[in-house]
């Protein structure tokens, strides 16, 4: 009761001064303390603040959480690595609709900004690593996020990556499912730790790449044995210099980055495909498989780590499997088309040899006129059969070819190819007078898998003659159209949003023209880059680390390379001077 008193007192003392208040907290919303002459009166008042300091709390702390990623972000030189995905990025679009309507502390727009250029960014198939650590060695494990990070590589921590009221042992399993890499930071807390140890389970069970990092000297009989296999990276050598250790650890990270990362691709593949009841749709087909089947020969004849799980064998079996069975089924049609067309042209000679051996009986008795029309007859439904056989083994050659395109993933051409063949099956006058339901059985059986193969990505509705062009600029973010007849040139956002509409058919000459917006990029046609006359090339940059990094960034959203691709800064014989190398395959014209 004693110290109440005395806070009382001296609230009284300070609000006797003629203490001017400043403007910004003259409409903000208080708790008036100097009116309180008991004990419950001050109770009151705290609980009155803490009812509104809890109010609205989900709301403030997200606005906190993304402040300092967006924060993060732009002190990193817009770094992607540090961008949303996933269900961080859901989550993060939702709130920011939610505060854009709040009169009170609503989004910033450095934090819009940051949300906006996340939902920009092209969606990734995995990310590069998982940290896994024990709470003990946060300090150390965010300076590691943050150094990776800035290296260019994608990482899941679970400090940024798992929001919150999610479910948390659920998220970190899809954490480790979509990384390249399982990092296990080793100290005595987290190689007893039993969260810990799950994840090393989990990431164990699915075969994924361990890379070990050495915190805090541990007892090696505490190990689990997963991580007793491992050389781990000892970060307590070189004296302890970090960005050292560092570079070891990034030069571990990039060995055979490609087989990990498709250990990564196929392996969330063949989850999916097991999770849905091992379903034929989910198979891989085309260049997809084959690409599939090279890797997992690879993986086993060079014995590469981490080696193929049995999923992943079991997709890749069951996908070749299912392909044979496709082609095995497409020869017993064919073989079935043949002797079915062989048939019916045997039944039509048999029928022409009756006619003319009865055309024979009757000339014995009619001469002149009456033989004549049955020779004219018989002329006319041999011609007729001649050019029924004509016209279906032409439809057939169109089907065959469909096919042929669908299995080599050309979809567009193998979708107007088969509609050409419908169209021609259904104006064709011999299929209306003596119709085959076999042709036009295989023709609907192959318009199915087309179709099934062909997805719609969006639909560009508004044009009121026929299109004669399509273009995309350059960093992929307008779609253009021009109408044969009036030259009308369309311009469309990726979501199908018509943007602009122009009359100048100059602006789709030789590519000269730019985008509504004059930021973007001039759009080019869609043309195929030349697979010959290429020569490999090595791109260098040389400077200050904040110098290359800026380089490394702007090439990337100008869609030249992945930051991935550039390999680790290292130093020149200059101080303070770094190069990164990218190679690449261009063509030589």
């Amino acid at each position: 009761m004693q110290s109440v008193t005395a806070n009382f007192e001296m609230a009284e003392e300070l609000m006797s001064l003629t203490i001017p208040i400043p403007n910004g907290l003259r409409d903000l919303q208080y708790i008036d303390l100097t009116d309180n002459v008991k004990e419950d009166d001050y109770l009151l008042d705290e609980s009155q603040l803490l009812r509104i300091l809890h109010q609205d709390e989900a709301y403030y702390n997200e606005h906190k959480v993304l402040l300092t990623k967006a924060l993060k972000w732009k002190q990193q030189h817009e770094n992607p690595s540090i961008l949303l995905r996933g269900y961080n990025l859901r989550s993060a679009e939702t709130w920011l609709k939610v505060a854009k309507r709040r009169t009170q502390h609503p989004p910033i727009p450095l934090q819009e900004e940051f949300i906006a250029e996340s939902l920009r960014q092209p969606p990734a198939s995995s990310l590069d690593v998982f940290v896994s650590y024990s709470r003990a060695d946060a300090d150390f494990a965010r300076k590691l996020n943050d150094s990776l990070q800035i290296q260019g590589k994608t990482t899941w921590f679970d400090q940024e990556s798992i929001a919150s009221g999610s479910d948390f042992q659920q998220e970190i399993y899809r954490g480790i499912k979509a990384c390249d890499n399982f990092l296990f930071i080793l100290s005595p807390r987290s190689v007893n730790s039993t969260y810990c140890a799950d994840e090393v389970e989990y990431a164990a069970s699915l075969n994924k790449r361990f890379v070990t990092v050495l915190h805090r000297d541990v007892n090696s009989a505490d190990l689990h044995p997963e991580l007793a296999k491992m050389q781990w990276i000892d970060f307590n050598q070189n004296e302890r210099d970090f960005n050292a250790n560092f570079n070891q650890l990034v030069r571990t990270l990039d060995t055979d980055r490609e087989h990990v990362h498709n250990h990564t691709k196929w392996l969330q593949r063949a989850i999916e495909w097991d999770s849905k009841g091992k379903s034929a749709d989910l198979l891989l087909r085309g260049s997809e498989f084959a690409i599939a089947q090279n890797w997992l020969q690879e993986t086993e004849q060079q014995k590469k780590q981490p080696a193929a799980t049995v999923l992943q064998e079991e997709i890749i079996v069951a996908s070749q499997n299912a392909i044979e069975a496709a082609e095995e089924a497409e020869k017993r049609r064919q073989a079935e088309m043949l002797r079915l067309q062989e048939e019916r042209a045997k039944e039509a000679e048999a029928r022409l040899a009756e006619q003319k051996k009865n055309a024979k009986q009757t000339r014995r008795i009619a001469i002149g006129s009456t033989v004549a029309a049955v020779v004219m007859a018989g002329l006319t439904l041999l011609a007729g059969i001649t050019a029924r056989k004509s016209e279906i083994a032409q439809l057939q050659a169109s089907i065959i070819t469909s096919e042929m395109w669908l299995s080599s993933n050309q979809d567009l051409e193998a979708l107007t190819g088969i509609l050409k063949v419908g169209r021609k099956l259904e104006s064709s006058i011999w299929q209306a007078v003596w119709p085959d339901p076999n042709l036009r059985s295989q023709v609907m059986g192959t318009l199915q898998r087309v179709v099934y193969g062909v997805k719609e990505r969006n639909r560009l509705s508004g044009h009121k003659d026929r299109v004669i062009e399509v273009r995309f600029s350059s960093n992929g973010k307008l779609v253009t159209t021009m109408e044969i007849e009036t030259k009308t040139v369309r311009f469309w956002d990726l979501k199908g949003k018509e943007v602009r509409t122009s009359q100048k058919y100059q602006d789709l000459i030789q590519s000269a023209y730019h985008s509504p917006d004059a930021s973007e990029t001039p759009i080019i046609p869609l043309s195929p880059e030349p697979t010959s006359n290429r020569e490999p090339v090595k791109i260098l940059i040389i400077g200050s680390p904040k110098g290359v990094n800026n380089i490394i960034q702007t090439l990337y959203r100008l869609r030249f390379a992945e930051v991935r691709e550039w390999s680790p800064l290292q130093p020149t014989a200059n101080p303070g001077e770094v190069v990164s190398i990218l190679k690449r395959q261009l063509s030589i014209r």
